[in-house]
């Protein structure tokens, strides 16, 4: 090529992927282009990390990045710089697929392609609980973002549509004799919501300052779907989960809707739903009525209590946390993902969310593999890689992934990057089977050693 910079894009999954590459890059301040399509720059003053640099924060759409491997992209400076236009009042961004608005502390989300409206409100709740389980105080008061009066503008560029959201929260400063106190503090709240043009899924950033004690932040999103169940993954699984609780009777503790998720949490009826995907929120509930919430955070003092509502007896040392009281500055992500059929139809969606593609800008060198390519061409690309490194005990290749999909079947491997002179399936120990196998059962966790020409 001739351009001076390049941008090498690295993607980990094992799908083509068409998404928002946001990276660093120590790079003049310009306009910039990738293949003729815009670039988003943006100027970091405050770079907090290893040294201080002069930072470019670039935002661009990569295109057919091939699965389990990269593209190089051409960055190409332009005479002028896309600017993101600012417009005060403007409370309502648009794509293909969906419309965002914002209304006194509540997103409407409108999914045009199933016609569906989805709530999103903030709901904080007093925690009189420790570091193992929440517990409502005796007398519980709940407070929501509903009707707060809010400050609404959007962006707009070339490359996507923001709508900004801020407002203030009045919740009480701590508990009081196991209530909720009279005194309120300000919980001050400011939302980026994202399209993309082409992109099924819409991303939220998320920040606040917490100031109070004693109690638990959760997003809930008001599904109106009547769904039974719930969906999230784990480690190497999608569990499902029944919204309606058990009696509980006889038992330690009261039975908790709150679950753990890795990644994302979905809620269908099986024709249309819901599906969230998060970085590092792990904790969701979903009640019968279809109000899937997702916990922020939670601020408690005390590593265990007792005499709980939800459990009579300590589960640790008494020991006071007051860290753990989450006083601060939190900025939040997750995407919102309101899709047709059950969550087949969007973990991959979910997952492009939660693990990003991968940039690095460099300049044009020679080099020992071609600017495009693929370590290796697995098929069916349902199969989710979770392992390539060298062997333990040879010079091999360990090749590891499970069914992300639970429908089992036959796998496809081909050399890409890798040169392959032959491979074999193998126990997770890295020891030979005693047969050779290319079909995988529902969640199988397979292993393979790769050797190399």
């Amino acid at each position: 090529g001739t351009s001076d910079l390049y941008i090498v894009v690295f993607n980990p999954l094992n799908w083509v992927r068409n998404d928002i590459l946001e990276l660093y890059a120590e790079v003049p301040y310009s306009g910039y282009e990738v293949d003729g399509e815009p670039v988003v720059v943006e100027e970091v003053k405050d770079y907090p990390h290893f040294r201080p640099k002069r930072l470019l924060k670039l935002k661009l759409l990569a295109k057919g990045v091939l699965p389990l491997g990269f593209t190089t992209l051409k960055l190409s400076k332009k005479s002028s710089i896309d600017t993101v236009k600012v417009f005060n009042n403007k409370n309502r961004i648009e794509n293909e697929f969906f419309v965002v608005e914002a209304e006194r502390g509540v997103l409407n989300i409108i999914d045009k392609l199933n016609n569906m409206v989805y709530k999103n409100i903030l709901v904080d709740e007093g925690d009189v609980g420790d570091e193992y389980n929440f517990s409502p105080p005796y007398t519980q008061r709940i407070y929501t973002s509903e009707d707060l009066p809010s400050n609404i503008s959007s962006e707009e560029s070339p490359l996507y549509s923001c709508l900004r959201i801020s407002y203030n929260m009045k919740i009480p400063k701590a508990l009081e004799d196991d209530k909720r106190s009279e005194e309120l503090v300000d919980l001050p709240v400011s939302i980026k919501v994202y399209l993309y043009k082409g992109i099924k899924r819409i991303d939220v950033k998320l920040n606040l300052e917490n100031k109070a004690k004693d109690h638990r932040l959760k997003l809930l999103f008001k599904t109106g779907l009547k769904a039974e169940k719930s969906y999230a993954d784990t480690h190497f699984y999608v569990i499902e989960r029944n919204a309606n609780l058990p009696s509980g009777e006889g038992w330690a503790e009261r039975p908790s809707g709150d679950y753990p998720m890795l990644r994302w949490v979905c809620v269908s009826d099986g024709e249309k739903g819901l599906t969230i995907s998060t970085h590092g929120l792990h904790e969701y509930n979903l009640e019968p009525n279809g109000n899937l919430y997702i916990t922020l955070l939670r601020s408690v003092g005390y590593l265990s209590r007792e005499k709980l509502l939800t459990r009579p007896s300590l589960a640790g040392p008494l020991l006071a946390t007051p860290e753990a009281q989450c006083i601060g500055n939190y900025e939040f992500s997750y995407s919102i993902i309101p899709h047709k059929g059950d969550w087949r139809e969007a973990y991959k969606e979910a997952i492009n969310f939660s693990l990003p593609l991968i940039g690095i800008v460099t300049d044009y060198h020679e080099g020992d593999i071609k600017p495009k390519g693929s370590m290796l061409d697995l098929k069916p690309d349902s199969l989710h890689v979770t392992c390539i490194k060298k062997g333990e005990y040879d010079d091999s290749v360990i090749l590891r992934f499970y069914d992300n999909a639970g429908l089992g079947g036959k796998i496809n491997i081909k050399a890409g990057l890798i040169k392959l002179e032959k491979f074999e399936r193998v126990k997770l120990s890295e020891e030979s089977l005693e047969k050779e196998e290319l079909d995988y059962r529902p969640w199988e966790i397979v292993t393979f050693k790769l050797f190399t020409k």
